[in-house]
């Protein structure tokens, strides 16, 4: 968010089309909210005069994850939540500790 013009919410999106478990909690968002709306444009400039231009291409990568994670949203696609895989059923499944303390 800092070295790119995406916002928060953005760099999120970028960040769930490669992790899709990944949610901050409500005080952290409103941490990266508030930073977003008071310093990030101090910081920008302070690093773009401070520092050479980035070899990388982070408004690129940050700009082709947003459409991965747009296509996943409308296709339904991405990953499966993780938690998910592992069904009662399953022997990688949690076991009360009893169970376990037997095993």
């Amino acid at each position: 968010m800092t070295v790119t013009h995406y916002s928060w919410e953005e760099c999120l999106s970028a960040v769930k089309a490669v992790r899709s478990f990944v949610g901050p909690n409500y005080g952290f968002q409103q941490q990266l909210e508030e930073y977003q709306n008071t310093t990030v444009s101090e910081y920008r400039t302070w690093l773009q005069t401070s520092f050479r231009p980035s070899p990388f291409n982070d408004q690129e990568q940050v700009g082709a994850l947003l459409s991965q994670y747009t296509e996943q949203q409308e296709t339904g696609g991405g990953r499966r939540d993780r938690w998910r895989l592992y069904s009662a059923a399953s022997p990688l499944s949690v076991r009360p500790r009893a169970a376990v303390a037997t095993l």
